[in-house]
């Protein structure tokens, strides 16, 4: 029983000097983490790193938005294009019925 409780004041011992040393690593880091977080250095290229994002931002934008406006002139003028050649098909179609309509004419003349 006594070797039992010499383990167990051990084991509490080892914890409660561990979890001690542990809280002031903790707050050791915590420290020198709000430091470097509060440095001009660390804010400034935040700041960079903010306003070029905003940048680029920006720039795509632009170009997408170019790139929209272009693909919509090229469809507008491929719809003029089949447009075009859709008129001019459909007359020569009817221009061939007419012509065959004709011919089939003339034929049931002659017999």
């Amino acid at each position: 029983m006594k070797n039992t409780f010499i383990l167990l004041a051990g084991i509490a011992a080892g914890l409660l000097l561990a979890s001690r040393a542990s809280r002031r690593t903790f707050k050791k880091l915590s420290e020198k983490a709000d430091r470097a977080w509060k440095d001009p250095n660390v804010q400034r290229a935040i700041s960079q790193t903010e306003q070029a994002a905003k940048d680029a931002k920006a720039a795509a934008e632009s170009t997408v938005s170019t790139l929209v406006d272009q693909a919509s002139s090229v469809v507008d003028t491929a719809r003029e294009q089949v447009t075009k050649v859709s008129k001019k098909a459909q007359a020569q179609v009817a221009d061939a019925v007419d012509a065959a309509t004709e011919a089939v004419e003339r034929q049931s003349d002659t017999n």
